[in-house]
């Protein structure tokens, strides 16, 4: 997965509902996943979420604060991932498929990724953006 546009943000919780209120996780990467894709725990493991509509709670990759990480540092298979249960309303800088993208857009999971889709919506766009590469951040707003 390509990892560019990171001069937009440094950070994958964007506001929205505190984070107080939120639930985090930390289990090993099943493969290698970055910092604001979409995932689930498969077994102990996390592993990208095919789609939102597999019945799977998903949960977000965060950036390594704990070891001070920067959002394009990329997880190896067995490292330890914190990862972030979003909530409705929360605002969240998440890795999307290329394409043009419209404030309030409808977005569906898709291979760990946002994609624009009206089916099994997950989230809607907060900007009015274009992705040049599959895995740049594209903010969005929890369903």
């Amino acid at each position: 997965m390509a990892i560019a546009n990171l001069k937009r943000t440094n950070v994958i919780y964007a506001g929205g509902v505190p984070m107080d209120y939120t639930v985090r996780v930390e289990r090993p990467a099943g493969a290698a996943i970055s910092p604001g894709a979409i995932m689930y725990d498969n077994g102990g493991t996390f592993s990208l979420l095919a789609d939102n509509a597999s019945g799977s709670l998903p949960l977000i990759a965060d950036k390594n604060y704990l070891q001070a990480g920067h959002i394009g540092d990329q997880y190896a298979a067995g490292d330890l991932i914190p990862a972030i249960a979003p909530l409705p309303g929360m605002f969240l800088n998440l890795r999307a498929t290329a394409g043009q993208y419209a404030a309030s857009q409808p977005v569906t999971v898709d291979a760990g990724l946002l994609s624009q889709s009206a089916d099994n919506v997950f989230a809607y766009v907060d900007e009015v953006t274009t992705i040049s590469n599959d895995g740049d951040l594209l903010r969005v707003r929890i369903k």
